[in-house]
């Protein structure tokens, strides 16, 4: 079992431009050698097309003044690539601005990889930007910020998707900038320490897992956290509120990653340590239902088989307080499989078809009654079903 930590790098500088990438000096041997680089880009969309400002430059004694650009999308359709632009240039200017539009694809997050290719020599350049139209590749899934002071603070990104050449990304709070690593695993941690990410590794047996250091601290009256690529595009940005968990040590987990992170996505970890790290978020629910429903599986069963049922329920709420009883025909409570227990909108529950001492229930009939309450609504379900043990 490992826990990987690792050192965010120093950020030097934060351009706010809306896709300006860096120009990378090389080290040449020869100060008159002749080279292309695309030193800037820009891509907006408008009407159904992306437009592209490209500014080029040869370097060196020579101007390179024959030279054939290339325009490529990376998207769900095409991991490879799609040429979509391609245009032969002559100029006899060291800096050359070039614009061109293409069509807008239907991905809201994609890659776009410009490459200039010189036709008197083997020369070439080539840089890469990223488009995002309200997409969620990568997201904040959990937070831990109001803790006891021998508990550290700490996020977990989850990665909803990747993109060709999407290797890192920022996360920023109002104190820092910390670089972290678009991986092979879906989970990423961040904290303060590396004495903090070894005790979360402790407490919850992470493994592979990547843990990054650098968060100060997350403050219990809430603050602004935001998501952006390396090319300026911030993939979200929101404010947590204390309210969303009034317990100490106990996280707020996003409710589905794939929506936005409005308040009704998020709840307190239902979770028996009150987090989830490195793992499924314990209210995690792919829809909210829009009304109630239970139902039993299998149906007859017997214990004296060494036979169980499952209880399955969804309520149309994000979090409830839910109590499950099982009743005789004669109305007589023989079970109380949860009482009061704060579960997600679906839920599952085990009976063997015991009573509350352990013991087989006789054949027959039962009556299966579950109530829930909203966890932060007054409204009140019930839904009442059958069950047939069986010998």
């Amino acid at each position: 079992m490992s826990c990987s930590f690792r050192v965010p790098r120093i950020l030097l500088v934060v351009i706010s431009v809306l896709v300006i990438c860096p120009f990378y000096a090389l080290n040449n041997d020869n100060d008159c050698d002749s080279e292309l680089q695309i030193v800037a880009a820009e891509a907006i969309s408008k009407d159904g097309e992306l437009h592209h400002t490209l500014t080029i430059v040869s370097t060196g004694c020579d101007i390179i003044d024959h030279y054939r650009l290339y325009c490529h999308y990376y998207n769900s359709e095409h991991d490879q690539g799609l040429k979509v632009y391609q245009q032969t240039i002559s100029t006899f200017d060291f800096k050359t601005v070039i614009q061109f539009s293409t069509k807008l694809p239907t991905d809201n997050y994609f890659t776009i990889k410009y490459e200039v290719v010189s036709l008197q020599s083997s020369d070439s350049s080539s840089l890469v930007l990223f488009y995002n139209d309200n997409a969620l590749p990568v997201v904040i899934n959990e937070i831990m910020y109001r803790t006891t002071d021998n508990i550290r603070k700490w996020v977990e990104i989850y990665v909803n998707s990747r993109a060709k050449y999407l290797e890192n990304m920022f996360f920023v709070t109002q104190r820092e900038v910390i670089p972290f690593d678009i991986t092979e695993s879906d989970y990423i941690l961040i904290t303060n320490t590396a004495a903090d990410a070894q005790n979360l590794n402790d407490q919850f047996q992470l493994e592979d897992i990547p843990v990054y250091t650098g968060l100060s601290n997350l403050l219990v009256a809430g603050e602004e956290l935001t998501l952006k690529d390396p090319s300026g595009n911030t993939i979200e940005r929101f404010t947590y509120d204390p309210d969303w968990s009034n317990e100490r040590n106990v996280s707020i987990e996003r409710i589905n990653p794939q929506l936005p992170a409005v308040s009704e996505n998020w709840g307190p970890s239902i979770a028996a340590n009150g987090a989830t790290p490195g793992t499924k978020n314990s209210i995690y629910t792919e829809l909210i239902p829009t009304k109630t429903r239970l139902q039993v599986k299998p149906n007859p069963f017997s214990p004296y088989r060494d036979e169980y049922t499952i209880i399955s329920y969804e309520f149309p709420e994000r979090l409830n307080r839910v109590t499950c009883r099982i009743f005789d025909l004669k109305g007589r409570t023989v079970r109380k499989l949860i009482n009061q227990d704060i579960t997600a909108a679906h839920g599952s529950i085990i009976w063997d078809g015991k009573s509350q001492d352990g013991s087989n229930l006789p054949s027959g009939v039962y009556v299966i009654t579950i109530q829930a309450a909203g966890y932060d609504t007054d409204n009140i379900y019930s839904e009442k079903t059958t069950a047939i043990i069986g010998i």
